[in-house]
């Protein structure tokens, strides 16, 4: 879980500094560890005292009396400024949801330079510790591999009565890339030209679903990818898809829209969840980038253009497709959430078979509309 931290001084170049002592389970020593950290920092401090030194540690240690109180001490006599920032407070978490602010605060701001980071609601953080646990002591206590159908039906049944709707998913199968043989046997029961879109999604750590069988790849045990695809799953269900819209380019604009229902449905469990920008992504996948820029100047010209940029590989679709999908999938959440885009009305498009021909014109058509409205909101 750090990985992503090295990856990103690597390629910022940052310098990374270990605060943690050694010794026998130094974590039991809360005091010990604050103290020899403080240190570190200090020392750091005094040799560059005009850099940003950004530490990364635990909640425990941010308790004011403890790490920012040693900091203080130590850097008494240096010129510098400490924040702290702690992320997603359970308890100002709420004090926000009684006030119906949690979809729009995201940084709180308390006195001696303390903040909170709101990233993520409470019981996104509760579930993925649950998962967590699941996935590692409980697999080393029973020497099995960890099942998430069940954790995944559940996300079902909860957009279904978010969505007033009864659905029957007694067929849903979750396989995860720990349990070799298991993904390895859904690749067999897909076509050879699906096939190289499925390699492609589990090589870079994509989820996806297939809807002809029931089977779920979750890439990660994470609840954004478990709801995108429970999201999935639940549009399956309700327009009669029979098999996975990966059939590029025809079915590229199909693709987005299953990219955009996972992604709000996602939305719907995990308010917090953002979607990636065409900046975000660029590093990733140029190819990608363009091909979802394109697509989105097309959207913007409106008159059923397609977009003029082709990638010379056709996997590079999907990476657009989850792009411009979760765009999609974020603006439509808003119009939701603040009453502009109804219930009704989100079912009657969800319930549309994207892979018949009319699918496209209707889809844009319905599309345009919804932007106009957002555009109008916006204006007011």
């Amino acid at each position: 879980n750090y990985r992503p931290l090295f990856d990103l001084a690597r390629t910022r170049k940052f310098r990374l500094v270990g605060i943690s002592p050694k010794g026998p389970r130094p974590w039991k020593e809360l005091r010990r560890r604050d103290e020899f950290a403080a240190r570190i920092i200090e020392g750091w401090h005094r040799k560059h005292p005009q850099a940003l030194i950004y530490v990364i540690v635990g909640d425990l240690h941010l308790a004011e009396r403890h790490l920012p109180l040693l900091v203080r001490r130590t850097m008494a006599d240096h010129q510098g400024k400490l924040i702290t920032i702690l992320q997603n407070s359970e308890h100002l978490y709420f004090r926000l949801a009684k006030r119906r602010r949690e979809h729009t605060a995201e940084v709180m701001k308390s006195a001696n330079g303390r903040y909170c980071v709101l990233s993520s609601p409470p019981w996104v953080k509760w579930q993925s510790y649950l998962m967590f646990l699941e996935n590692s002591f409980d697999r080393n206590l029973e020497g099995d591999e960890a099942d998430y159908t069940d954790f995944v039906s559940s996300l079902v049944a909860f957009l279904c009565e978010e969505f007033r709707i009864t659905l029957e998913y007694d067929d849903l199968t979750v396989v995860s890339p720990e349990v070799e043989e298991s993904w390895l046997a859904v690749l067999g029961k897909v076509s050879r030209g699906d096939r190289r879109y499925a390699h492609d999604l589990i090589r870079n750590d994509q989820s996806f679903h297939l809807p002809a069988s029931g089977f779920l790849f979750l890439a990660r045990p994470s609840i954004n990818h478990a709801a995108h695809l429970a999201g999935q799953y639940l549009h399956a269900k309700l327009c009669g898809l029979n098999r996975a819209t990966w059939n590029f380019p025809k079915d590229f604009e199909a693709q987005i829209w299953r990219e955009a229902v996972g992604f709000f449905c996602s939305k719907v469990v995990n308010h917090k969840r953002k979607s990636d920008t065409l900046t975000e992504s660029k590093p990733r996948n140029p190819e990608a980038v363009r091909v979802a820029l394109a697509q989105r100047l097309s959207e913007v010209e409106g008159g059923g253009r397609r977009p003029r940029f082709r990638p010379r590989r056709p996997e590079v679709f999907l990476e657009a497709a989850r792009i411009v999908g979760s765009i999609h999938g974020e603006r439509l959440y808003s119009l939701y959430r603040i009453g502009r885009l109804t219930l009704n009305d989100l079912l009657e498009e969800m319930k549309r078979d994207p892979l018949k021909k009319e699918f496209r014109n209707q889809h844009r058509t319905w599309l345009e509309a919804k932007w106009k409205k957002s555009q109008a909101w916006g204006r007011r």
